[in-house]
Order: structure tokens, then C-alpha cells, then sequence
């Protein structure tokens, strides 16, 4: 097994199902993984707001990952659909913001979508 404990790899939406899920697989795997939150940043959890560019951009330069998985959402369809301008806030620029970090620090982005979103015949 190799030594990956000199790489790190930050996890957005880390309080969530999925989210917590990779945060395990990446730590049993040996990763030194950064785990964030918002409003259920609890623990080891970082709480970053995705909505504040700044926030993200101040987020990864401290951290410094070689990875960057992005799992946090707003996936709730009504929700999404009551206040579509959040959902997109988050779901569209913070994810846009999050990737242009990532690429200013050289660091590798993976975002995350499942089919409970799009299953990717049938688009929105």
C-alpha cells in the first residue's frame, strides 16, 4: 500500500451523506483529509461559506490541498425550487469559485454529482 498520507485532499459538504462517505474512503485510504461544512460544521469540520468567494479563496490557500472533492450541494429539489437563486448560488458559483481556487493552487478538482440531481438523460 503506498504512502498517501503527505497528500491532502479537502472535502466540501463533509456533514452530508455522501460527504461523509468520501471523507472516510480518503482517510481508511491514508489521506490527510480536510473535511468542510457549513451549517452543520461540527467536529473536525471547517465551516466555509461556498457562497463567499473570499472565504473559498482564504479556505485554500491556508489549506494548501493536492485535491479537492466537492460533494456540497443543495440537492433538495423543492427546496431548489423554491429559491432557485440560492440553489444556484451555491450549486452554480460557489462551484465555479471553489473550481477557480482549486486550479490556483494547482490542486486537483472533483465535483461530485448523482443522479438524485441529474441523471444525465434528462436535463433540468
Amino acid at each position: 500500500m503506498s504512502d498517501n498520507s503527505q497528500t491532502k485532499v479537502v472535502v466540501t459538504g463533509a456533514s452530508g451523506l455522501l460527504g461523509r462517505a468520501v471523507v472516510k474512503e480518503a482517510r481508511n485510504r491514508g489521506y490527510t483529509v480536510v473535511g468542510t461544512a457549513f451549517s452543520r460544521a461540527t467536529g473536525d469540520l471547517v465551516k466555509v461559506d461556498l457562497n463567499d468567494k473570499q472565504a473559498i479563496d482564504d479556505f485554500i490557500s491556508r489549506e494548501r490541498p493536492q485535491a479537492v472533492i466537492h460533494c456540497a450541494a443543495e440537492k433538495r429539489p423543492f427546496a431548489a425550487e423554491n429559491n432557485r437563486s440560492a440553489a444556484e448560488l451555491l450549486n452554480v458559483s460557489g462551484t465555479k469559485h471553489l473550481a477557480q481556487a482549486a486550479r490556483n493552487a494547482g490542486a486537483l478538482f472533483v465535483y461530485v454529482s448523482t443522479e438524485y440531481v441529474f441523471d444525465g438523460r434528462n436535463p433540468p
